[in-house]
């Protein structure tokens, strides 16, 4: 989950793994929401990697908006990267 605030409105992008009961829920609760892409890639635990990876998307005329981490088990192995 990403959180941000700006004057008197604020904004959250979720994750979830069910887009149909997410909108559902959302707009009973008279929330407005806008979808989203989301490509998920694991990259190597090497320095440079993500910049690497964000330069690639750059020559395709792709913008990261978001991205969510996290390490796998062992930490050792890599970080994955959620990007939208």
């Amino acid at each position: 989950m990403l959180g941000s605030t700006g004057d008197e409105k604020g904004s959250v992008q979720v994750v979830v793994d069910n887009p149909a009961k997410a909108k559902k829920a959302l707009s009973a609760a008279g929330f407005t929401y806008l979808e989203g892409t989301l490509d998920q890639v694991e990259l190597p635990n090497k320095l440079g990697a993500l910049a690497d990876y964000a330069a690639k998307l750059a020559k395709q005329g792709i913008n990261i908006d978001a991205t969510y981490g996290g390490l796998l088990c062992p930490s050792t192995q890599s970080l994955r990267s959620l990007n939208s």
